[in-house]
């Protein structure tokens, strides 16, 4: 297991890596939270290149012709269920983000250029998650299919 932040992570469409199915491609899905208010789309899906395994979706919001659009990453783990939408847990973000993230001194949203890659600890941090990185790491449901 690695046991830092620094891995090797790329969105899908870069990676070289295909999806088992073209049903597991959630890219341009709705993301709503668990109350069902709407978050917004995945754009992108971020795959550990080493694992071969979606580790982040990159979900966009807002804006209006391209304009003020924001990207957030969240982690898979935070999701709880997918229908015709892609539930998330985002309840940790909003009581814990602030505080964790003026901690880490990192911006609200992070802009996803994703050509360098971003300290992705935070990003587990700010949803209370344990990364994948860790040994005491617990593998989500739908990763063990």
């Amino acid at each position: 297991m690695r046991t830092n932040d620094c891995v090797e992570m790329a969105p899908l469409r870069d990676s070289g890596i295909a999806l088992a199915t073209p049903d597991d491609d959630v890219r341009g899905m709705t993301v709503v939270s668990a109350n069902g208010h709407r978050v917004g789309e995945v754009e992108e899906l971020v795959v550990d290149e080493q694992h071969r395994r979606t580790r982040l979706l990159v979900v966009i919001s807002g804006g209006i012709l391209g304009l003020g659009v924001k990207q957030r990453l969240v982690p898979v783990e935070a999701v709880i269920k997918v229908d015709d939408r892609i539930h998330v847990d985002l309840a940790l973000v909003t009581a814990h983000g602030d505080a964790a993230r003026s901690q880490a001194d990192l911006p609200d949203d992070h802009d996803c250029a994703l050509a360098e890659a971003p300290p992705y600890a935070w990003v587990y941090s700010r949803h209370g998650l344990t990364p994948f990185w860790r040994a005491d790491y617990i593998t989500p449901y739908f990763h063990r299919r």
